[in-house]
């Protein structure tokens, strides 16, 4: 549900908020990973204000890979960044790395920031079918 009534927030800057990603029911090769994270900056603050910025990321081992800066606005809106290949290794994503890591939001500055959703696509990198000659 959509209702911006349950979200996680923060003040700080250089907050992170973290998420574990679920398992994926595949063990190949994945051609591109995405993320897309559903923000909005404190509704009671004035426009005038300082502008909420965040970074959407993963976290690979012990290493951030943060996306461009991305500035909120008061109404709730949909942020995503994508990976063709694995940031930590620049090689083809693996769904091993993918079951592994973590994604999330850094809170680069300004005021407050909220996130009520965050989820993951992953496409899986198709072999193609050789087609026999006649």
């Amino acid at each position: 549900m959509e209702s911006g009534a349950t979200y996680n927030w923060t003040e700080t800057t250089g907050s992170e908020d973290m998420y574990n990603m679920g398992k994926l029911p595949y063990s190949g090769a994945l051609s591109q990973v995405s993320m897309t994270v559903r923000l909005a900056r404190d509704f009671t603050e004035s426009t005038a204000g300082p502008d909420s910025l965040v970074r959407l990321g993963v976290r690979l081992g012990s290493v951030d890979w943060w996306g461009d800066t991305e500035t909120l606005t008061q109404e709730w809106k949909r942020y995503s960044k994508s990976w063709d290949t694995n940031p930590d290794t620049s090689a083809e994503w693996q769904a091993a790395s993918v079951n592994a890591m973590q994604m999330g939001v850094f809170y680069a500055g300004g005021g407050q920031g909220r996130v009520d959703q965050l989820y993951s696509v992953c496409y899986v990198k198709e072999t193609p079918t050789p087609t026999p000659v006649p």
